[in-house]
């Protein structure tokens, strides 16, 4: 929803554009009031002057011409005008007053203001009144007044004070505007962003539901998950003959599959928590261009595809991480939706800028569904039902984090004969050799060191047990925080990580179970969380631990814990 000038995120469409030109003719209208009132004061103020100054006959000539210049106004002002003695009667009102009130100018005459005035605003005028006859205090006042049909309007009247040639206070002099219209429009615009009011919250209220459900059903998902790909990596390392390895590759293909999922439910989370901010730095393109190769060459042959990345010598300015959360999401959905052919990860130097081009041979992209497939969960009607190829989240989290990094994902395709979505990146000036931004670590050299591990979910606990255990660590597994406590009191010596699920029973946190080490002279911890709601997240962040997200697999275990270890 676009914003208006007060930023406030109502509609500014032709609705509200049509009430906002109601109030400005209507502001108009009261302007040409007020300049009414300054002639009128004139008028009389020249009148107090030439009885004051003038010889009696030349008096009585200007005071006459005064008096046909001031009935003039009163006959064509274009707002209601009446004369009021102090007392509150009408002296003299113009056609339009009449009009106002529906009354003729003989009614009038014979009423005084508060005739005319709604019962419920006299409290309000009348003090007002008195003081002006008093002091001479000018006010404007908006009020209902009463028709002789008994029907009511709004309306706004600014009044001022007469006075005599010997200073005395002669009556006063109202201009009158019907707010009727103004009102209405004010009403409607009222109603108009009250609706917005309510779109926008009800809005907010599913998305928070949408986020609520999704971290519920992905943290269900994560555990059995978790410790289904422990053990299948546990059981990738054994030898195998050739019938059990083609049962076991298509169940960890499968598993594969729905960790990629779950991940891109994790990534929707932790933009929606607000944990996600880019970190700009100059670096070698090449780097993450060949982390992705390694990544995708192989699920790329296994789809009979071929898969290109041209080395490119060039450095960037962007962050790399989001950068690269970006790419393997077009990638990724470059390679579910290319039947047969190739994906191809092209860049060149355009404007002073460098272009990144992942470009496939796939189905193509509608031109009705260009600027939807970029919408969270909406794939295209020939693959909506088929969830090998994901939620149609991908797309939609890499614009997302396009636009953290201020940069636009523009695509172009054609039907049957393929896509290519492009990234413009800003080219970096300065010299020299840029670090790589990620370490690899294998899992050796883990022999000797000492873990607790703490999970109330009984076969991740298991797997992480047999998992740490084949790599010849020393494993205290515990499911409470009151087991966890009592192992400490026994130990001789402090551990040397613990691996604690962020989310455990009873209301229980792993953030516990690390103060509780960390008073017992154990530091590192790694926290384990299947939690992607984004107030969960965003404490998990805060912790300071590092934190993985559930499902884990073996080679990211333990390379974090050689990390946390070993350092």
């Amino acid at each position: 929803m676009a914003q208006n000038s007060s930023g406030t995120g109502f509609p500014t469409g032709p609705r509200e554009a049509d009430l906002r030109e109601e109030l400005a003719e209507t502001r108009k209208e009261l302007d040409r009031r007020d300049e009414i009132i300054a002639a009128l004061s004139r008028k009389l103020d020249e009148c107090a002057l030439a009885a004051r100054t003038a010889e009696p006959a030349a008096a009585q000539a200007a005071l006459r011409e005064s008096e046909r210049r001031l009935s003039a106004i009163f006959a064509q002002a274009a707002v209601g005008l009446s004369e009021i003695a102090p007392d509150g009667r009408f002296r003299m009102v113009n056609d339009q007053l009449c009009s106002l009130l529906g009354r003729t100018r003989e009614e009038l005459l014979r009423l005084n203001v508060q005739d005319v005035t709604h019962p419920d605003d006299l409290a309000r005028n009348l003090p007002l009144f008195t003081r002006l006859v008093e002091t001479g205090e000018v006010f404007s006042i908006e009020k209902r007044y009463v028709r002789a049909d008994g029907s009511h309007f709004w309306a706004e009247s600014s009044v001022s004070r007469i006075i005599g040639a010997d200073g005395e206070a002669l009556g006063v002099i109202a201009a009158t505007v019907d707010l009727t219209e103004r009102r209405e429009a004010e009403n409607r615009l009222r109603e108009t962003r009250d609706e917005a009011v309510q779109a926008r919250t009800e809005a907010e209220q599913a998305s928070r539901a949408k986020s609520r459900f999704l971290a519920s059903v992905s943290h269900d998902l994560r555990q059995p998950v978790t410790s289904a790909s422990l053990f299948l990596d546990l059981l990738k390392r054994r030898p195998l003959g050739p019938q059990e390895r083609e049962l076991v590759e298509p169940l960890a293909s499968s598993i594969d599959s729905l960790i990629g999922m779950l991940n891109g439910l994790l990534q929707v989370a932790r933009l929606d928590a607000g944990i996600v901010t880019a970190d700009p730095r100059d670096f070698l393109l090449d780097e993450l261009l060949q982390r992705l190769f390694d990544e995708f060459q192989r699920p790329a042959q296994a789809a009979g595809l071929r898969f290109h990345v041209p080395p490119v010598h060039l450095r960037v300015r962007s962050d790399p991480l989001l950068l690269e959360l970006i790419l393997r999401n077009l990638i990724s959905n470059a390679i579910k939706y290319t039947p047969d052919g190739s994906v191809s990860v092209l860049t060149r130097v355009e404007d002073g800028n460098v272009v990144l081009d992942v470009t496939d041979t796939g189905l193509g992209i509608a031109k009705e569904d260009s600027e939807r497939i970029f919408d969270e969960f909406y794939q295209g009607a020939e693959t909506a039902r088929d969830h090998s190829r994901g939620f149609g989240i991908g797309l939609a989290t890499a614009r997302r984090v396009a636009a953290l990094l201020g940069i636009e994902i523009v695509v172009a395709s054609e039907i049957g004969r393929g896509s290519t979505f492009s990234l413009v990146l800003a080219q970096a000036e300065s010299e020299g050799t840029v670090p790589s931004d990620r370490r690899y670590f294998g899992i050796q050299g883990l022999a000797g060191c000492s873990a607790l591990v703490i999970d109330d979910e009984p076969l991740v606990l298991r797997g992480l047990e047999v998992m740490l255990k084949s790599w010849d660590v020393q494993v205290h597994a515990v499911r409470t925080l009151s087991q966890a406590k009592e192992l400490f009191r026994t130990l001789d010596r402090p551990l040397d990580v613990v691996i604690a699920d962020y989310s455990l029973a009873h209301g229980e946190r792993g953030t516990d179970v690390v103060a509780a080490a960390r008073r017992h002279g154990t530091e590192a911890a790694i926290l384990l969380t299947g939690d992607t709601s984004p107030e969960r997240l965003a404490e998990a962040e805060r912790s300071g631990c590092r934190l993985l997200h559930k499902p884990v697999n073996a080679d990211t275990l333990g390379a974090v814990l050689k990390a946390v270890c070993l350092k």
